[in-house]
């Protein structure tokens, strides 16, 4: 009776104890998976929080603040109906914002309330000999003088920003193309004119907007409009640089320039057959100096090479006045530094920009004649404007050729008349002959002995120049 008693509850307990365990392993079981669920809910949850949409971070590569930028401003009012149009054409725009948005605002309502001065400075009540632009012949002078400052603005704005493919770039650019002459603005100009030049003070104007000091890239911005009328390697002074250079191109031929020389009583109407008809040819003055470049009336058509397109009609036979500072000397001494010099590229690739034969000419290419003379120039605004008027910077070029032949230093008699340049095949190794168009030099124009500079000759650039020939000259280029 016991023994059984003592059976049953042991069967029972162990029937109870099966169920527990039962029991314990559904709940075990079960648990991780509510568990788990709830994480991968969690999970997704989170996931969705995190989902980064390009254009809800489109702002982050448009523009960079580093400042808290003001509250939102309201519209400006510009007396000018051209500015207004400018404003809502290039600035009124989502891509336009932050701190740049407000450094352009301000500057456009600088040039709204005090850009109704001239355009160009550095002559009249405001002499500074300093200033690049002051060295345009008196015709263009005078012609910029009657451009208000803040039609030119915009018009280099509008040219600067056309420049760039994609929208993002459009809000440095504004900053830069408007704030490069703002220190032309009379009430600043007079107050520094006698120290500083007017991108001088146009960087002074710009430093005093909080807004601009904030900007993470504004010493680079600082750098462009310091340098867009000096000779400079960076990009975007020479986007500038041509952008202006464009701007005062529509300034002088437009319509409201002829209408200017017509009231000032400065220029009679003439078609463009009674202008072709008075050009003569001239010949270079036994000094070789005058105060300033000629103007060009009806810029040719020419190739890179410097040979005109129609030898019979376009050749460049006009010889335009040099001014009296030009150091032909120190021409052929930067022209000299680099005979038979093989440099690298940013490519690597190797490049040489003189060469000479031995017992024979010097042979340069153009890039190299054209460094010299910009080099050895200062800050002429005439050449810099010949650097965007390619007809007019290869009438330089020729004019200065001439007078280096005239003075025993250039070949001239290797060169047909009207160019300032010869063909020739350049031979390589074993590469392809390449004909090219270069200027022949005498031996002795660079004051360096022939031996010394065949040992400037090494074994990287003999294996790629062997030698240069010329053309006839009676054979077509």
């Amino acid at each position: 009776m016991i023994a059984g008693l003592l059976l049953s509850g042991a069967i029972g307990t162990l029937m109870v104890a099966y169920a527990a365990r039962n029991l314990w392993r559904e709940h075990v079981q079960s648990t991780p998976k509510v568990r788990e669920s709830r994480k991968v809910e969690e999970k997704s949850h989170n996931h969705e929080k995190e989902v980064i949409k390009l254009r809800d971070i489109a702002h982050i590569w448009r523009e960079i603040e580093t400042g808290k930028p003001e509250e939102s401003r309201p519209r400006p009012v510009f007396s000018h109906r051209e500015i207004d149009d400018f404003y809502a054409k290039h600035v009124d725009n989502p891509v336009v914002k932050g701190n740049r948005r407000i450094v352009i605002e301000k500057l456009l309502e600088m040039l709204d309330t005090g850009g109704d001065c001239p355009s160009i400075v550095g002559r009249g009540r405001y002499e500074n000999d300093r200033e690049p632009e002051r060295g345009y012949a008196i015709e263009r002078y005078d012609c910029f003088a009657r451009i208000p400052l803040w039609q030119h603005s915009i018009t280099v704005a509008e040219k600067y920003i056309s420049k760039f493919q994609y929208k993002v770039m459009v809000p440095n650019a504004l900053v830069i193309a408007l704030g490069h002459d703002i220190g032309i603005i009379e009430a600043e100009y007079a107050k520094y004119y006698t120290k500083l030049t007017h991108p001088e003070i146009s960087l002074l104007v710009l430093k005093s907007i909080t807004e601009f000091t904030s900007l993470e890239n504004f010493e680079e911005i600082s750098s462009i409009i310091m340098s867009h009328h000096s000779i400079t390697n960076l990009k975007l002074a020479k986007i500038l640089k041509a952008s202006d250079q464009e701007a005062r191109n529509i300034e002088f031929n437009g319509p409201e320039t002829a209408r200017a020389f017509e009231n000032a009583g400065e220029i009679q109407k003439k078609g463009k057959g009674d202008i072709a008809q008075e050009k003569e040819e001239t010949v270079l003055p036994d000094s070789g100096e005058v105060e300033s470049f000629a103007e060009k009336v009806d810029p040719r058509k020419m190739h890179d090479g410097g040979e005109p397109t129609n030898q019979s009609k376009n050749a460049p036979k006009e010889i335009v006045p040099l001014p009296h500072w030009l150091d032909f000397g120190a021409i052929l001494s930067h022209v000299g530094k680099e005979i038979n010099i093989l440099e690298k590229t940013a490519d690597l690739s190797l490049n040489w920009s003189a060469y000479s034969v031995r017992g024979g000419y010097v042979w340069v290419k153009e890039e190299l004649l054209w460094e010299a003379v910009m080099k050895t120039s200062g800050e002429n605004a005439g050449l810099f404007a010949a650097e965007e008027d390619k007809a007019l910077k290869w009438d330089i070029l020729y004019t200065v050729v001439m007078e280096l032949g005239r003075r025993g230093m250039a070949a001239r008699e290797m060169i047909r008349e009207g160019y300032y340049q010869a063909p020739v095949t350049v031979l390589a190794g074993k590469r392809t002959p390449s004909p090219a168009f270069m200027t022949p030099f005498l031996p002795g124009a660079f004051d360096i002995s022939p031996d010394e500079l065949e040992k400037r000759k090494g074994s990287l650039l003999a294996s790629t120049v062997r030698d240069i020939v010329p053309k006839r000259k009676d054979n077509p280029p």
